[in-house]
């Protein structure tokens, strides 16, 4: 089975998703407080933020603003443990109790609040109580009714998700990244500007029906929907050899085997391999649920990851 080694794994955020929603005033003064949505740290969008998604250490860290899902984890029972879990329901009592949705009208900002309430409210439905800790049945249905009603709230329409900023290009044309991968300096972040280019040197390997499946299914079941993956290859020779390769793949007699006694079948080791200089960039785009409920493609990009194989050796 190929291994590659010598890889240089390349991670780039064009532009942080709440950076894209804060106040300028407020970006400065971003790790001293929660002041994302209005300059007043007390505001409640702000303080239902910091109930749900910030985590405070011992020492009185805070974490948690910057991270692009919530720190919140299977086994974990934040916020339904006391006192995290009486501490979210009372923000999102008062949330609801004074119609906050309508404090904030901004959809870029109402469509930052929808992704990370929505996370919130997936993962407790996912979360799994080990043996030891109480099940939290009780605790879960009281979080999910009232984060159920403050997203259902917070939704927009349709036309307006298709206006939300495409940042991507945005940071494309900022000038922040370069272009192109440099060799010579292997750490630095690049930003292709023709990744979405239909013509370009980037072949999409999924949501394309050339291929006719869709990559990365364990994203869409961890993500539960919320984000859309788009696996994208570049081979140094440019898109008719990266097609050419993907359709030799595709025409391979024997691309399983079973090599050991246990049945269980293995990538053939004799699979052409695709050549040095090679990258794969895996693109993370926000999806959001309008107020119809239906699912809506959101133009904002969330991440960019890419790899570039600098050396490739079979084994």
């Amino acid at each position: 089975m190929p291994r590659f080694i010598a890889l240089m794994f390349l991670v780039v955020v064009p532009i942080t998703l709440r950076e894209m929603a804060l106040p300028a005033a407020a970006s400065e003064n971003l790790e001293k407080n929660s002041a994302l949505y209005d300059p007043n740290p007390k505001h409640i969008w702000n303080r239902l933020l910091d109930a749900l998604l910030v985590r405070e250490d011992s020492a009185g860290a805070k974490y948690g603003l910057d991270s692009l899902d919530p720190l919140l984890w299977m086994n974990s029972d934040h916020l339904l443990a006391q006192p995290s879990h009486q501490r979210a329901l009372r923000v999102l009592d008062e949330f609801l109790q004074t119609r906050a949705e309508n404090q904030i009208h901004d959809p870029l900002k109402r469509a930052i609040l929808q992704r990370d309430l929505w996370a919130v409210f997936d993962w407790s439905v996912l979360q799994e109580s080990p043996s030891q800790m109480p099940r939290y049945d009780k605790e879960k249905q009281e979080l999910q009714t009232k984060l159920a009603e403050v997203l259902r709230r917070l939704a927009l329409t349709a036309q307006e998700i298709a206006l939300l900023p495409a940042n991507y290009g945005q940071a494309v044309a900022s000038g922040a990244f370069p272009k192109e991968y440099d060799p010579d300096h292997p750490e630095r972040a690049f930003l292709p500007p023709d990744l979405f280019d239909p013509l370009g040197p980037w072949v999409c390997i999924n949501g394309n029906s050339y291929f006719g499946q869709t990559a990365a299914i364990e994203h869409l079941i961890t993500f539960s929907g919320r984000s859309r993956f788009l696996v994208f290859v570049r081979l140094p020779a440019g898109r008719g050899a990266t097609l050419e390769y993907f359709r030799t793949l595709w025409n391979f007699p024997q691309p399983w085997v079973q090599s050991d006694p246990s049945g269980q079948p293995h990538v053939n080791p004799n699979l052409p391999s695709f050549p040095v200089g090679t990258q794969v960039a895996l693109l993370r785009q926000m999806t959001l649920f309008d107020n119809r409920g239906n699912l809506v493609d959101a133009p904002i990009t969330e991440s960019l990851q890419i790899r570039v194989y600098r050396a490739i050796t079979l084994t």
